[in-house]
């Protein structure tokens, strides 16, 4: 078995076990930057924008104490319209399903549930016309909705920007 340079760094006991099996095909995954700081309404904006491997467009942003964070654009842009941060365990759905279209009418907040719960109904819509399949579409959007602000009452300021779409 081919010895590694002890000096080389893993990210964990993983990635040494990978690269120890397999030296040749082994390479290192880029540390991911940390979300830290303030909500990323009030951190400056910095000028690194790129696609990720999910197909997502992520920013580089600065906080106001200089630190440089990752963040996905479509959180960051929502945030700023709305003015607050986004609640945990909530996350940002695309309407048009297009993960680089960060258009505010495209994005939707719904809590990590709501949506497993939206795709799954959206999933047994396969063999649908195209405008059967709108309609339809637009029915499981509308229910998971009212589910939401029906237990989230707060969440209603939410949708009311975007409401009109």
């Amino acid at each position: 078995m081919t010895t590694l340079n002890p000096l080389r760094k893993y990210c964990d006991k993983k990635c040494q076990g990978l690269a120890e099996r397999n030296p040749r095909n082994y390479e290192p995954k880029r540390k991911r930057l940390p979300r830290q700081g303030p909500s990323s309404f009030e951190q400056i904006w910095d000028s690194a924008r790129r696609r990720n491997y999910d197909g997502y467009i992520t920013l580089i942003v600065k906080t106001p104490d200089g630190k440089r964070v990752q963040r996905r654009e479509h959180r960051v842009i929502w945030e700023r319209a709305i003015g607050i941060e986004l609640p945990e365990h909530w996350i940002i759905h695309h309407r048009n399903g297009q993960r680089s279209d960060n258009r505010l009418e495209n994005l939707l907040p719904m809590p990590v549930g709501d949506h497993v719960s939206f795709h799954l109904d959206i999933s047994k819509l396969v063999g649908l016309s195209r405008r059967s399949y709108k309609k339809e579409a637009q029915l499981i959007l509308e229910r998971c909705l009212s589910r939401i602000i029906k237990h989230y009452p707060d969440a209603a300021r939410f949708y009311d920007p975007i409401s009109s779409n």
